[in-house]
């Protein structure tokens, strides 16, 4: 269900937070199972930019880590941290720099391969992977650019489903994923591309090093070796943001963790050549809103059956975006998750476990999460030690998952206020001990007085002096298990002053330019607007329960401007400005602008959609892009027209007003008669028969309709026989409007019932049955037998047709046909 706002709600909201040092956004203590605790490991990036991390050897965990802004750190297992580069990306919306994939001789070449967006020098969005070299493999300490593998692949700018996933597999070859660049919010006839073969939107492509499509690929062509065709290994995905490689299987397997729409999440295990059937197909079923397309509509009626899901789950249950994970092959963890595949849910911030030998499942994944309060799960990695590591962008923090049975270590967590005056506050209550126990809290603040220690998680403390002093808190539980954190405090010392400069837009449509100017003192008077940095956000709620962020551009310096891009109606952008003094003391400004609502309302006599729900009134965004779609039939009506202009299925921006659309349906009978367009005017009113069907007279004809037929017209000689054989009651309802014979001479109709001939020298003459498929199969007035000259008759021991050059006579007895020519 989608999240709206009251009119009362569309107001700024302007807070001040003044403290003494930099402090992150606390979040919720995890729940794991018993046995389980975590472990942070660095980057050196701040919230909403970590995306993804690499190993760099089989016996420490020193990493290369790459963040949503470009850049490209060096962290060692002690967490210390060093730029490599930084990557001119655009990180809008859900873009920027997004995967990292090392070659399998990195040891010695120092090559890795980088997935991103750019934009281009008049403003257009592309992805590419990239190859570059780290001046040393074992302890960089640069990185530069090598040459591009591949590039031109579109995003809709500010967008999302954009580049996800890059997997270096043992033998070099590359696996690259990208969504299909289209609107996440209306239905948008562009998510078609993920059909299209020659496409690379809404694939997994597999190519080589240099760019070219690996030979394997089941569209390969050895003469266009670099085309889009020759480089999919798998098509028909949404936002296949993440997945792996498993080679425990007879053939290399993808895991393949595809971001579903408005219902469904699904897992996939990908095999080279197959269809996973987006945008038509999402979970296990036809795609409400898309299945009107008339693309669809042909997909569904071919012989290109998508393969379902290994797993799907619903956005009322478990979340709604999945992040697909890997297969734990270490033996620390308790048996049951042993080979088994963890994944996790961005939006739930969760971590779950799935049983499966990749055909079957033998164990769901948990109800309530292996890991709740996770954080923002964006990568799962196997690490060197044999334990799972995954990256959380929230905090910017790799975390590893330990398994030590028996009382698990507390994790201590605190933040720390000051102002003016010597007296400091301090709360540990984000402290948390993964057993529950109850803590004990130890705290040293620095000034050479003695240790604290408390049973409970706020304390305050007043200085003797002003000046920096570190805060160290122990938190210890009954077993004796202890942690220990720091953090810094300014007592005496003034935050800086952050202000508003000027007002900013209150509400927005999308495509408006929001604006924020702020300006900054610190203590001494002492200009420093130019220090502050900004940071944004959108926070999206999607369903009930399934709020999270997609963290956006920064800037620094007095003003930080943005276009709103269309993320839905359950939007809000938050925009934070951050001053900080020489000293690490900062104070923050937050700013939340709300979407400005317009109400989107349908009438029509049919079920209606909007951007693929059933309803006909909600609220949207002004400026926004949303989907109608209303059927194409409705039983014996069909579509005639939205009050637009627009087709059945369409899309529309909608004004800063409200706007109601009415969808035109008229008698299937009547559209038949326009369209064949020389029946006539009509001379009776339509009429039910007793089966249900209908049927209507022209001046000139007549033209009946049944569900399963649809409406067709039968005219002249053929309608005459059509009724004295009994008309749709007996014989049928006609399946096609009367044709021509490719000959030119007759004229025919067909019916469920058998076939009805006319030409100027026979007259009109039906066939049916097992004469008509004998008939057929001889190619009809093709054939040799040319025309029918009577109806099928009755003869002793069967039935006859009578043709222009011969016979078709069906033995009762035998059930054999026997033709006869002249």
């Amino acid at each position: 269900m989608k999240k709206y706002y009251s009119q009362l709600s569309l107001v700024a909201l302007l807070v001040v937070i003044a403290m003494s040092y930099f402090v992150m956004k606390a979040f919720a203590a995890p729940i794991l199972p018993a046995g389980f605790s975590r472990v942070a490991h660095s980057c050196g990036m701040s919230g909403g930019n970590l995306t993804d991390f690499a190993f760099i050897s089989s016996g420490s965990t020193d990493r290369i880590c790459i963040g949503k802004d470009g850049v490209v750190n060096f962290a060692t297992s002690k967490d210390q941290i060093t730029p490599l580069a930084q990557l001119n990306v655009d990180n809008s919306g859900d873009l920027g720099l997004i995967s990292i994939g090392l070659d399998q001789n990195y040891s010695n070449n120092g090559r890795f391969y980088l997935l991103y967006t750019y934009k281009d020098s008049v403003g257009s969005d592309w992805g590419r992977v990239e190859n570059w070299y780290v001046n040393n493999p074992a302890s960089p300490t640069s990185a530069h650019a090598g040459s591009i593998v591949i590039d031109g692949v579109s995003q809709i700018v500010g967008g999302s489903h954009g580049p996800g996933t890059l997997r270096v597999d043992k033998d070099n070859t590359l696996y690259v994923g990208f969504g299909d660049a289209s609107s996440f919010d209306a239905v948008d006839p562009q998510a078609l591309r993920a059909l299209d073969s020659s496409d690379p939107h809404g694939k997994i492509l597999h190519i080589n090093g240099d760019g070219s499509g690996v030979g394997s690929n089941a569209n390969y062509n050895a003469s266009a070796p670099n085309s889009w065709s020759s480089r999919v290994f798998a098509m028909g995905f949404r936002n296949p943001f993440r997945f792996s490689i498993d080679h425990s299987k007879v053939t290399t397997q993808l895991y393949v963790g595809d971001v579903g729409w408005n219902t469904w999440e699904e897992i996939n295990v990908v095999q080279n050549g197959k269809s996973y059937g987006w945008p038509c197909f999402e979970g296990l079923g036809h795609t409400q809103g898309y299945q009107d397309l008339s693309a669809c509509q042909s997909y569904y009626s071919s012989s290109a059956t998508p393969l379902a899901p290994l797993w799907t789950y619903n956005h009322s249950g478990q979340g709604s975006a999945v992040v697909g994970g890997i297969f734990y092959s270490g033996t620390s963890y308790p048996a049951n998750y042993q080979n088994s595949f963890f994944f996790g849910d961005y939006a739930r911030n969760c971590l779950y476990t799935i049983a499966t030998d990749g055909n079957t499942i033998s164990r769901a994944p948990e109800s309530n999460c292996f890991s709740s309060n996770s954080g923002g799960p964006v990568e799962i990695l196997p690490g060197p030690n044999g334990d799972l590591y995954y990256a959380d962008i929230n905090t910017g923090t790799v975390w590893q998952l330990q398994y030590t049975p028996g009382n698990q270590i507390p994790t201590a967590q605190f933040s720390a206020t000051s102002s003016t005056s010597l007296k400091v506050s301090a709360d540990a209550t984000e402290s948390y001990d993964p057993d529950n126990d109850a803590l004990t809290y130890m705290w040293d603040f620095g000034d050479g007085s003695s240790h604290v220690t408390s049973s409970t998680p706020t304390i305050s403390h007043t200085y003797v002096a002003s000046g920096k002093y570190t805060i160290t808190l122990t938190v210890s539980d009954p077993s004796g298990a202890s942690n220990t954190t720091s953090r810094q405090a300014l007592p005496g010392h003034s935050s800086p002053t952050i202000t508003w400069d000027a007002q900013p837009t209150v509400t927005y449509k999308v495509g408006d330019s929001v604006a924020v100017h702020a300006k900054a003192i610190d203590q001494n008077g002492a200009d420093i607007t130019n220090t502050i940095a900004w940071t944004s956000y959108i926070k999206h709620c999607p369903q009930v329960n399934s709020c999270h962020i997609h963290p956006s551009i920064g800037a620094t310096g007095p003003t930080f401007a943005t276009i709103v891009s269309d993320h839905g109606d359950d939007s809000e952008l938050f925009v934070t400005a951050t001053a900080q003094d020489s000293l690490g003391s900062s104070s923050t400004l937050v700013y939340q602008v709300l979407p400005r609502l317009r109400t989107l309302s349908i009438i029509s006599p049919s079920t209606s959609t909007i951007n693929g729900y059933v309803s006909s009134n909600v609220q949207v965004v002004a400026g926004s892009l949303n989907s109608v779609s209303v059927p194409q039939n409705l039983s014996s009506q069909v579509f005639a027209g939205w009050s637009d202009g627009g087709g059945p299925s369409h899309s529309l921006t909608m004004p800063d007003a409200d706007l109601t659309l009415t969808a035109s349906f008229m008698s299937a009978i009547d559209q038949k008669a326009t369209s064949v367009g020389f029946l006539g005017n009509p001379i009776n009113s339509e009429f039910v028969l007793t089966d249900g069907g209908h049927e209507r007279d022209f001046q000139y004809g007549r033209v009946y309709w049944s569900f399963d037929t649809g409406a067709h017209e039968v005219h002249g000689g053929i309608l005459g026989k059509f009724l004295a054989k009994g008309g749709p009651l007996i014989y049928g309802y006609p399946t096609t409007d009367e044709q021509g014979s490719i000959d030119g001479i007759g004229r025919y109709n067909n019916f469920t019932g058998g076939v009805i001939y006319w030409t100027p020298t026979t007259n009109s003459h039906e066939v049916h049955g097992g004469i008509l498929d004998k008939w057929t199969q001889l190619g009809r007035e093709r054939g040799n037998l040319g025309y029918p000259t009577t109806d099928e008759k009755a003869i002793t021991g069967g039935r006859i047709s009578y043709f222009q050059h011969g016979s078709i006579r069906w033995n009762r007895l035998a059930d054999t046909y026997t033709v006869a020519t002249k």
